[in-house]
C-alpha cells in the first residue's frame, strides 16, 4: 500500500539551507565516536552508555521536553520542570526555546493537506537524514511561516534563554565529570557517542514512524497521520507509537493498546505517584487534534512495510 502524505506546496514555500551549526555539532560529536571509540571500549563504558542515553532521552527529551514542556500533558513545580527541561537540554539536540520552535512548526505543517517538501515524507531516507539534521527550513514568505504557540512562561523565562544561548557548552561539565570518572572512555562514551546516537536516533525513529508501520487513527484532514512502529515504539520510550500521538498530541500515554510499551508514560505515572506531576491526560479524556476516525489497532491498513 501507498504511504499518503502531505501535497507540495504549489508555490515555493521557502528554501532549505545548510544548518552549520547543528550539522558541524554532529559531525564532531560521531566524529570523536569513531576515532576514540573502538579503542575505549569496554563492558563498563558501555553500560555507561546504555543507561546515560536511555535515561536522558527518556526522563529528559520526551517525557520533560517533549510531553511536558511542549505538549502539556501534565502539570508540575517550576523547579522541576526546570530540572527536567536541562535534563532534556543534555541529550545535545539545541535549547528548549529552539526545539519548541522546530516542534511548533513541523507539527503545523503535518497537520496540514498540504506542507512544504521539508515537512513532509513523500521522500528516501538519505534525503530526510540531510535535511533533519544538517539543514532547515527558511520561509519565503510570511503566509509560509507557522504560527508558533509558545507560552510566555517559556519564550521569556530568563533560565530556559540561558540554556538556549549556552545548551552546547552545557556538555562541559559533564566532560569534566566523566573523565574524573573514568578518563577518556568515559568521555567519548558518556559524552560524545550519547549525543551522536541520541541525536540519529531521533531523526530515525521520526523518519521510520512516518514511514513504515500500521496506523490506528485517521486524522481527517492532515497530509502527515503519523505510523507506529512495532520496532521503534517501545525502544524510543514510546516515542514510535506517532499515529497514536499525532491523533492525541496532548497525551501523556502515547502507547494506548496494551502491547505498546511506553516507558516515557511509566515514568510519568512513577513521578505521579511520587507527588511529582499532577492532572496527567491521556488519550480518550482529552480531546483528539481534530476529527479522528478509529481503524481498528493492527486490523487496519495490512502494510508489507510495517516495522
Amino acid at each position: 500500500m501507498t504511504h499518503e502524505h502531505a501535497k507540495p506546496i504549489p508555490s515555493k514555500p521557502g528554501e532549505i539551507r545548510w544548518n552549520p551549526k547543528m550539522s558541524i555539532w554532529l559531525t564532531v560529536m560521531f566524529g570523536l565516536t569513531a576515532w576514540f571509540g573502538p579503542e575505549t571500549l569496554s563492558w563498563t563504558t558501555l553500560a555507561l552508555f546504555t543507561f546515560s542515553t536511555a535515561f536522558i532521552l527518556c526522563v529528559g527529551h520526551s517525557v520533560g521536553m517533549h510531553r511536558g514542556m511542549i505538549h502539556k500533558t501534565y502539570k508540575t513545580s517550576k523547579w522541576f520542570e526546570r530540572a527536567l527541561i536541562y535534563l532534556g537540554t543534555l541529550a545535545g539536540m539545541g535549547g528548549p526555546i529552539g526545539l519548541f520552535r522546530m516542534h511548533e512548526s513541523r507539527d503545523y505543517w503535518q497537520n496540514q493537506p498540504e506542507a512544504p517538501e521539508f515537512y513532509a515524507y513523500d521522500h528516501g531516507v538519505w534525503r530526510d537524514y540531510i535535511w533533519y539534521c544538517h539543514s532547515q527550513f527558511v520561509p519565503s514568505s510570511p503566509a509560509h511561516q507557522a504560527p508558533l504557540d509558545i507560552p510566555a512562561a517559556i519564550e521569556q523565562d530568563r533560565f530556559y534563554i540561558w540554556l538556549e544561548r549556552t545548551w552546547m557548552l552545557h556538555q562541559l561539565p559533564l566532560t569534566a565529570l566523566m573523565w574524573w570518572m573514568g578518563g577518556l572512555g568515559f568521555v567519548i562514551w558518556g559524552v560524545c557517542a550519547r549525543v551522536a546516537v541520541g541525536i540519529l536516533g531521533h531523526w530515525f525513529v521520526n523518519y521510520a514512524a512516518h514511514t513504515a508501520g500500521y496506523r490506528s487513527y485517521e486524522i481527517v484532514g492532515s497530509g502527515e497521520q503519523g505510523r507506529n512502529s512495532l520496532i521503534f515504539g517501545a525502544m524510543s520510550m514510546g516515542e514510535g507509537w506517532h499515529n497514536n500521538h499525532h491523533a492525541w498530541p496532548n497525551s501523556a500515554r502515547l502507547g494506548i493498546e496494551w502491547w505498546e510499551l511506553d516507558i516515557g508514560y511509566i515514568s510519568i505515572r512513577v513521578m505521579q505517584a511520587l507527588g511529582l506531576v499532577w492532572d496527567v491526560q491521556v488519550a480518550h479524556e482529552v480531546d483528539p487534534v481534530r476529527p479522528i476516525r478509529e481503524l481498528g489497532a493492527l486490523t487496519k491498513e495490512p502494510d508489507s512495510k510495517a516495522a
